[in-house]
């Protein structure tokens, strides 16, 4: 067998799942192959620090402080929130008394009375029962200029 035969068998004769035949193949290679049986070593190294990264004992409380870190950002985040609405009412409230202050102003000044003055004038003036007709006008015209 060639080398890239023996690399991808490799893996499994490290494992020890290979059967009889072919794991004397491997071994004979190994035997006369310095590169394979570096690659070999390179393969066990590997599997062996997966191993032991897969024998460290998780911590058992990580769960809880993930999720009570979780949590208290979620608490900060509202409260966050519930301070930027308490703003915001004020902001609300304050723009609020601002108008009726504007507007009772407006209510209260004088001038108010004279666009209703002026408005009464405006009505007045265009109401055809309080002015003299067009035809009366130039009837009295007409006597005037005869006498």
């Amino acid at each position: 067998m060639d080398c890239r035969e023996i690399n991808k068998a490799l893996f499994f004769y490290a494992e020890n799942t290979l059967q009889g035949d072919q794991r004397s193949t491997i071994e004979e290679h190994l035997r006369e192959c310095a590169d394979c049986r570096a690659f070999l070593l390179f393969l066990r190294e590997t599997l062996d620090n997966i191993d032991a990264d897969r024998l460290e004992k998780s911590d058992p409380l990580f769960f809880t402080r993930v999720t009570e870190r979780l949590n208290n950002k979620i608490e900060a985040g509202s409260f966050l929130k519930r301070r930027f609405v308490s703003y915001l009412a004020a902001a609300a409230v304050f723009t609020g008394v601002i108008a009726g202050g504007i507007s009772m102003g407006k209510l209260f000044s004088g001038s108010i009375l004279s666009e209703r003055q002026a408005l009464n004038e405006e009505i007045s003036f265009l109401d055809e029962l309080k002015q003299e007709p067009i035809e009366s006008f130039f009837l009295t015209l007409n006597e005037d200029e005869n006498e």
